[in-house]
């Protein structure tokens, strides 16, 4: 993850990170932050990056990521799913 954003930022794109590890009791179905026991963040296996968690598609920090964060072993596949509230999470396993 480090090395990802440094070379982001090597590239002129800032990637902060405004969430990643949610503990269970964090968690809440009616606001959606994560569902219990399923969730990527509260495994440990996701971040959100802020600033660009709606779009669009073009935003610079979302294209750098869906260009070269899979080199780094993050993916993205909920935008692609149509989860257009989603461009900002990124996870080992791409949900």
């Amino acid at each position: 993850m480090k090395q990802m954003i440094s070379d982001a930022a090597g590239e002129g794109v800032t990637l902060i990170v405004v969430s990643a590890y949610r503990e269970a009791a964090s968690c809440t179905l009616t606001t959606g932050t994560c569902a219990k026991g399923v969730s990527n963040h509260q495994k440990g296996l996701a971040v959100d990056f802020s600033g660009f968690k709606t779009g669009p598609a073009s935003d610079s920090r979302y294209v750098w990521l869906k260009n070269n964060a899979s080199k780094y072993g993050f993916y993205n596949q909920l935008v692609d799913l149509g989860k257009r509230d989603e461009y900002n999470h990124w996870s080992t396993t791409g949900r």
